[in-house]
């Protein structure tokens, strides 16, 4: 299923905190139910969380732009002087 809000566009961002360097990925997500990919990835939940959670399907994401996001802690206290 594709993804109907946004035209299937995402963008995910996520970094590490104690240095702050991360990622933005952009691109298109669909979501789906059945297939390789879902029974592989509700094996992995169910396995994870001993069988305490299952996931009803997985979200594919196709990226478009990856971007390396790098603020070193000096440029942040360089900022807050």
């Amino acid at each position: 299923m594709k993804m109907k809000a946004n035209g299937g566009k995402i963008a995910i961002s996520v970094y590490e905190a104690q240095n702050l360097e991360g990622y933005q990925i952009k691109g298109t997500a669909a979501y789906v139910t059945e297939g390789e990919t879902v029974n592989t990835f509700k094996a992995m939940v169910e396995k994870m969380f001993n069988g305490a959670a299952t996931a009803k399907g997985a979200l594919v994401i196709t990226p478009s732009k990856v971007i390396v996001t790098a603020f070193k802690i000096h440029c942040l206290q360089a900022i807050m002087k």
